[in-house]
């Protein structure tokens, strides 16, 4: 007779995707139990599969994907409040060394793009958004949903810029379009409101449901739009981005999206709903970004052919070592400041404690985990010169 953790993992046909290093480095044994807890009921399809970047969390724990059988009403605290939360990956035509001074992005340049996204947030000109909100009948839904377009959002969300120190497969990076000559911006943003009010409303109806098909139907269309409208505001915070930085050189500056994937998500297959929790849809051969920290590398990588074993996904980033509140706990009066000397940075970096290093994991220990089962591999690294958060 094994543990109750091991008896656990075979109980629910769980697959953890973690090297021996990063399951030593943290205790997943809260995120296994917080998992367990909530599929408890529910028919599973296939294997679970936990990804390196296994995290605790108010729903499903970070780094979770699971097929679980149509028949019952989808819980949403599956995928909580951030719906549709993911990235937006793009190059900008530039030389990187001209947007560099001591290695940062230059203060201009980055204050440039602060004033634009400030812009955004006085964005009123929208009129899409009632097609992201035909299936949530909450007063002043619309308002707020117009009123939020265009904005980053809090909590982890942020805006990466990079440039490639180093390359692994030239070939690949070819096939994609990656060279170290163009300077690289991630955009991690989520549905803002629309995705806490949508939580919240289905939350309350799903206590209530006696019609599992009936709320099913209707919430994963609320998911849907929700999704929808995530990915058109990253793609409407890249336009901001693009034009401060025709504002910043006084020309055009050419911009190409290499993806744009969400990791918070309900897809609907065939054979019941692929639940993402911090995990993103991903095929042999194409390509995904897994960032570090705010300063420590992150690392474009090309999809490989162990995913069937993670249920098509990968993992969206290191993951936490701690939660939120232990970071406040624990390092609340440390002085940190020099921690962010490496990147042009829009905030004080005592506003940046959730994002101190020593709060991740290891970035090359996850990385590690990627390649030790086939889940993807490394074409190139990229070094974050600038970070912009929201205020």
């Amino acid at each position: 007779m094994g543990t109750i953790l091991e008896q656990k993992l075979e109980e629910f046909a769980i697959k953890l995707l973690l090297s021996e290093k990063v399951k030593k480095s943290t205790d997943h044994n809260t995120a296994i139990s917080n998992l367990t807890n909530l599929l408890n009921g529910y028919d599973i399809i296939g294997e679970v599969a936990l990804l390196p970047d296994l995290t605790p969390a108010n729903s499903l724990p970070t780094g979770t994907t699971v097929i679980v059988d149509s028949n019952k009403a989808v819980n949403p605290s599956f995928i909580g409040m951030d719906i549709g939360c993911g990235y937006h990956f793009f190059s900008a035509e530039m030389n990187p060394k001209r947007f560099l001074k001591k290695g940062k992005f230059k203060e201009r340049s980055a204050a440039t793009m602060v004033e634009a996204i400030n812009k955004g947030l006085k964005y009123r000109e929208n009129s899409a958004s009632k097609k992201f909100t035909s299936n949530l009948p909450i007063k002043g839904i619309e308002k707020m949903v117009q009123q939020q377009f265009g904005t980053l959002g809090k909590g982890n969300h942020f805006i990466d810029m990079f440039v490639i120190d180093k390359i692994y497969d030239q070939q690949a990076c070819q096939r994609q379009g990656i060279s170290d000559k163009k300077v690289y911006f991630m955009i991690h943003s989520g549905s803002r409101e629309l995705g806490f009010a949508t939580n919240a409303y289905f939350s309350k109806l799903f206590k209530e449901s006696t019609n599992h098909q009936d709320f099913n139907r209707r919430y994963l269309k609320a998911v849907k739009e929700a999704v929808a409208y995530a990915s058109a505001n990253r793609d409407y915070l890249r336009q901001l981005i693009e034009q401060s930085l025709i504002n910043t050189n006084g020309y055009p500056v050419d911009t190409k999206t290499i993806f744009d994937k969400p990791h918070n998500d309900i897809e609907v297959q065939s054979d019941g709903y692929k639940i993402k929790k911090g995990t993103a849809s991903l095929i042999p051969g194409d390509v995904f970004v897994i960032p570090g920290t705010a300063v420590d590398a992150a690392y474009l990588v090309e999809g490989s052919f162990g995913l069937e074993n993670s249920l098509g996904t990968i993992n969206h980033g290191a993951g936490r070592k701690y939660t939120r509140a232990q970071i406040f706990s624990k390092y609340r009066r440390k002085k940190f400041d020099n921690l962010f000397n490496e990147i042009a940075l829009n905030v004080n970096p005592k506003k940046m404690i959730e994002e101190i290093p020593k709060a991740y994991k290891n970035i090359d220990d996850v990385m590690d985990s990627v390649e030790e089962y086939d889940l993807a591999r490394r074409i190139a690294r990229l070094r974050p010169v600038g970070v912009i958060v929201e205020r």
